[in-house]
């Protein structure tokens, strides 16, 4: 609880040095930030204990009245055995795709990963529109709805079928101010 309760004081703490910020089961925390008018700087804090037990972890953007699914998704998976950051379209409720293998690009730029703590950050930039039909237009201070999920990976290190404890959804404002202020609970 005093863990919880110093991260949501970290998480008011940033939202004046502008950046969004939802809060993400298993203390994982996704932060948002606008380095100017085309693109979004995204960080993902995963905590180093979260590796125990999962080897991926993954949130997906999509409009909000669709968001009960991973149908039509633009998914980052992130790889925590080998910290690969990975730009995804869901075509279907089912394992995403790199957008490289389904007729799109890598949108995501300036991909890296440091240790803060006790987590892992992972950072990346994507561009508000990318011309990419795999990839959802993003606009600052548009609602969107955020999917995320987490398991394990396959003998050839991709991702297995998360648990149905192991994911959920809500509503997130694109904008610099926003706080969703609690740890929103699995579906």
């Amino acid at each position: 609880m005093v863990k919880q309760i110093i991260l949501l004081i970290a998480a008011l703490v940033l939202i004046t040095y502008g950046k969004g910020v939802t809060h993400l089961p298993q203390d994982q925390h996704l932060y948002w930030s606008f380095p100017d008018e085309m693109s979004v700087k995204f960080e993902l804090y995963v905590p180093l204990s979260f590796t125990e037990e999962y080897e991926w972890t993954g949130f997906g953007l999509k409009e909000v009245s669709k968001i009960s699914s991973m149908k039509d998704a633009d998914i980052t998976m992130i790889y925590l055995n080998d910290d690969r950051i990975e730009d995804c379209w869901s075509s279907m409720n089912a394992r995403p795709d790199p957008d490289i293998e389904v007729e799109g690009f890598d949108s995501l730029t300036e991909k890296s990963v440091n240790v803060v703590d006790d987590y892992k950050v992972y950072t990346w930039i994507k561009m508000m529109n990318t011309g990419d039909e795999k990839d959802m237009v993003l606009s600052q201070g548009a609602q969107a709805g955020i999917i995320w999920a987490y398991g394990a990976v396959n003998s050839e290190g991709k991702p297995k079928k998360h648990k149905g404890t192991d994911r959920g959804y809500h509503e997130i404002t694109l904008s610099e101010d926003f706080n969703d202020g609690e740890i929103v609970s699995l579906i």
